[in-house]
């Protein structure tokens, strides 16, 4: 039926999932515990119709999750972040969604391999889907984090 955010704010699974995915950036984005959204000047986003045969609403909020969580990690972890590229559209035979960043992350100097909840989900989400996810640093600074599943 639904997907609840924070603020108590509603997203209904029954629209596109592009349309949803868009809901996901817009509110998240205007979050204001996460430090790091302050600095980004530059917002570049494409939401483009996906293929959504087979997807479930279970699957959809998971989608929407994922999309949030990684939104969450720019403006927890992304230091001097002043690009944010987020990309959710269909390219040839399968859906993606990629969020980009060019902040310095929790320590430039360390390898980006953490595992934490959200890194355990989006694996797990990868699976249901027959997707792959990655993250990975960008050079010289930020980081990819992307979802892509066979449409």
């Amino acid at each position: 039926c639904c997907l609840q955010l924070e603020g108590n704010r509603v997203i209904r699974l029954e629209q596109p999932l592009h349309e949803m995915l868009y809901e996901v950036y817009d509110h998240t984005l205007q979050r204001e515990e996460f430090p790091y959204f302050s600095s980004i000047k530059v917002h570049v986003r494409t939401f483009e119709p996906m293929i959504e045969k087979g997807l479930s609403s279970d699957r959809k909020r998971e989608i929407g999750r994922f999309l949030e969580e990684a939104l969450c990690n720019v403006g927890k972890y992304a230091k001097n972040c002043s690009r944010l590229v987020v990309t959710c559209c269909k390219e040839d035979s399968q859906n993606d969604i990629r969020v980009l960043d060019n902040g310095l992350g929790p320590d430039a100097n360390q390898n980006y391999r953490r595992i934490g909840r959200g890194t355990q989900q989006a694996n797990m989400l990868a699976n249901r889907l027959k997707g792959t996810f990655e993250r990975k640093r960008l050079d010289p600074h930020g980081v990819r984090s992307e979802l892509y599943w066979p449409a």
